[in-house]
């Protein structure tokens, strides 16, 4: 008897022990069985910031349309240019006349724009340009996505309309390219734009030459690159006095002064900054067409013209 109960004992183990071990069937694909469907962790999403380098960013972007008051894309004003750059943590460009900053998110191809800050000039000509700037701002501010294909760039609102119209606007070379001054170092501290009625020019030939004009009198000094660095040596110009518009005169010594300190240069779609050793922007300019060069200065040219 007791070694029957034994038998028993161990048998009864045994079934336990198999059960436990047993695999649950599964239902194979294609039949109606129940199956549990796993479930996939959505990944984080992090709101990205642009990398330098990216179609995006590291762009000049300028407005060839935008959706005016009325709800119609119309092509921008002649002889206007908006631009839009987009940076690390901010947003910003020429709005037509008035300079603007603003913030930005970018969540996939989602895109908002914070409330645009801008400085407060009046434009009054071409007709109707703080209209236009009026409305670019606007439209910024109502943007909800974008689109880009090639060198286009789209800014949409949440309906999926085009609101604004963009093109890359490809770097000028530095070589020439007639550049235009917009605005220099006084080497008072300050920063001053040119004055109205006059033109400064640069134009840097193949050959390691300067030239152009300085407001009153044509300038010629010669340069040196080295990657992004630049030199540029005392400039000779002629000597004509010109008395027309206040101040000609002063600018253009400020001008051809701020040359001897430049250290380096930075092109950005058609805009040339020379900056100092410091990094400190020294002057601005547009480029203009890209047509002939300034006339070489005659081997008398610090004597009177």
């Amino acid at each position: 008897m007791k070694n029957i109960v034994t038998l028993l004992v161990t048998l009864l183990l045994v079934s336990v022990t198999l059960a436990a071990c047993a695999v649950p069937a599964q239902s194979p694909v294609g039949t109606t069985g129940e199956t549990a469907t796993p479930t996939e962790l959505a990944p984080e999403i992090a709101t990205p910031t642009i990398e330098a380098g990216s179609n995006l960013a590291g762009t000049l972007w300028t407005l060839d349309s935008y959706r005016n008051s009325e709800g119609k894309l119309v092509n921008v004003l002649p002889d206007t240019k908006t631009t839009l750059e987009f940076k690390e943590d901010k947003v910003g460009g020429n709005a037509g006349c008035n300079t603007y900053f603003a913030s930005y998110k970018i969540d996939g191809n989602g895109l908002t724009i914070g409330v645009a800050g801008a400085t407060r000039m009046l434009c009054r000509t071409p007709q109707n340009v703080m209209g236009q700037e009026k409305a670019y701002l606007t439209a910024l501010h109502n943007a909800a996505s974008y689109r880009m294909k090639g060198s286009k760039l789209d800014i949409l609102n949440g309906d999926g309309e085009t609101l604004l119209r963009f093109s890359a606007l490809e770097p000028a070379p530095l070589t020439g390219t007639t550049w235009q001054l917009t605005g220099y170092n006084n080497g008072m501290g300050g920063f001053a734009s040119v004055l109205r009625g006059t033109e400064i020019t640069a134009l840097f030939d193949a050959k390691g030459r300067l030239s152009g004009k300085a407001g009153c009198n044509n300038y010629s000094a010669s340069y040196e690159i080295n990657g992004e660095a630049l030199s540029i040596s005392a400039a000779v110009a002629t000597r004509m006095a010109c008395l027309r518009p206040d101040g000609i005169m002063k600018q253009e010594r400020a001008y051809l002064s701020m040359l001897q300190s430049v250290a380096a240069y930075r092109i950005k779609g058609d805009s040339l900054e020379l900056l100092d050793a410091s990094g400190t922007r020294l002057a601005l300019y547009t480029a203009q067409a890209r047509t002939g060069t300034v006339s070489p200065l005659p081997s008398h040219a610090k004597g009177n013209s």
